[in-house]
């Protein structure tokens, strides 16, 4: 119980002591959340209950389909890359690579993966497809890389996966998703 408040010889128990009136908002019905951060607080569950699946999702299963059998290393060749920056795509690649064969027994980690998957594949048509057709090669857009994919993908995670304590999506990880779409043949660096 709270103590008693005087105020202007006015003593209560509890509640407000106002001077005129006073007007209480309640916001009632459910808090919408996004879906994004709707699937990796999913994830968190499925994770500590172990709530595993057998199949993957037809949209996940289509970036895992390899289109042709050139390789990520002989495309970036093919758009000017130095042999240095093959060698940390092949990293960065196996990396996102094992991450997704590791989570994607969980269904929300599927559609989360399906999500970015998407973002980087849009993102690199829409951003960097063009700079490459006009002449500049990959280690010049490294910097757009940054700034137009893996940046804004970075800063949507770190907002909307405050509940992820499963996945922990770096920013190389993202790079590496980009190489293994260019590996899979689902994003061409040469038109």
């Amino acid at each position: 119980m709270a103590d008693k408040v005087n105020q202007s010889k006015i003593s209560t128990k509890s509640g407000d002591v106002i001077a005129g009136n006073k007007t209480v908002y309640e916001q009632k019905g459910i808090v919408r959340i996004s879906l994004i951060r709707r699937l990796f607080r999913d994830l968190s569950e499925e994770y500590d209950n172990q709530e595993k699946i057998k199949e993957i999702c037809v949209e996940l299963n289509d970036y895992k389909i390899e289109r042709d059998v050139i390789g990520l290393d002989a495309k970036l060749v093919q758009a000017g890359s130095s042999l240095n920056y093959i060698e940390d795509a092949e990293v960065l690649k196996q990396r996102f690579s094992k991450k997704l064969y590791t989570y994607s027994e969980y269904q929300s980690a599927q559609r989360i993966f399906v999500i970015l998957l998407a973002q980087v594949s849009e993102l690199f048509r829409a951003k960097i497809l063009p700079k490459l057709n006009n002449g500049k090669s990959v280690t010049e857009l490294d910097e757009d890389i940054y700034t137009e994919i893996i940046q804004p993908l970075n800063e949507l995670i770190n907002k909307e996966a405050s509940e992820d304590n499963v996945l922990y999506i770096s920013s190389e990880e993202i790079r590496g998703m980009l190489y293994y779409l260019t590996g899979r043949c689902h994003i061409k660096w040469v038109a």
